[in-house]
């Protein structure tokens, strides 16, 4: 992978130490949209991210109910761009039916708390995605509405023997949309990888977050965010940085990156277990 993860993993430390601005480096763009199909609410997200010169497995898959395998909840893709190092990710979920589920004390693939602070941590939908060990996670509350995901990348699982248990997130903001974009290594394999974390609170009004958990049909007006609403949001954002690396752990992520040049970032397929 060359010096590529080492690259991404530094532009973490370094932004997390108050160099601004540069988290466009590695969040080229987000996309946010919120619809309504069939009188049931929608939410598409879509980013593209830069990680150097390596590209992410093009994959496209199903978030449906592991117990009830019929209910899809949504799909979820990554694809590489024609430009080396941008990765498109995709994310599209039925708000509807996810609002339906019971929240809980959602976790990191490596078994973390999730790296977003101010929320209640006890109601936050986790779905996991069980063909690459990755998450999705949606958090509908009157303060606080946020997605996110955690994908799970083979090449990544080297370093849970130099760093276990390493979160690195950084907040950004492109365009008006704020979140967090990072990194986590576990102790064993399957529990390393990059997530994302996107706060909601400008796209979904509180009026639709009531009626959703209450089950109800959703219309564009309770959708809606007024302005003043969501400046209030924006005031209260809860997209926090961690970063929890010693200098010893970053020269163990350099000699990892020295040795290994491969240009792709694999997906881990259950079939590998």
């Amino acid at each position: 992978m060359k010096k590529t993860l080492l690259i991404f993993t530094l532009l973490f430390f370094t932004l997390s130490c108050g160099q601004n601005g540069q988290q466009q480096q590695v969040v080229k763009e987000v996309n946010l949209l919120t619809s309504i199909e069939n009188d049931e609410a929608f939410l598409s997200f879509a980013m593209i991210i830069n990680i150097g010169t390596t590209n992410l497995t093009s994959i496209t898959l199903p978030i449906i109910n592991p117990l009830k395998r019929d209910i899809q909840y949504g799909s979820v893709s990554f694809r590489p761009t024609l430009q080396p190092g941008l990765n498109e990710i995709k994310v599209k979920l039925n708000l509807s039916k996810m609002a339906k589920k019971i929240g809980g004390f959602a976790k990191l693939p490596n078994g973390d708390d999730l790296p977003v602070a101010g929320m209640d941590e006890s109601r936050i939908i986790e779905l996991e995605i069980e063909e690459i060990h990755s998450k999705v996670y949606l958090a509908l509350q009157p303060e606080h509405v946020m997605m996110g995901f955690a994908i799970a990348i083979k090449e990544f699982d080297v370093l849970n023997g130099h760093i276990p248990g390493a979160n690195i997130f950084l907040g950004f903001d492109v365009k008006g949309v704020y979140g967090l974009v990072g990194m986590f290594t576990g102790n064993d394999p399957w529990e390393s990888g990059l997530a994302t974390f996107i706060d909601l609170g400008k796209y979904i009004g509180s009026q639709a977050i009531k009626d959703l958990l209450a089950g109800k049909k959703i219309t564009p007006a309770s959708m809606s965010v007024p302005l003043t609403a969501s400046v209030q949001r924006q005031r209260k954002s809860t997209m926090l940085v961690e970063q929890n690396l010693t200098p010893e752990a970053m020269s163990a992520i350099h000699s990892f990156l020295q040795h290994h040049k491969r240009k792709t970032l694999h997906f881990i397929p259950r079939s590998l277990e």
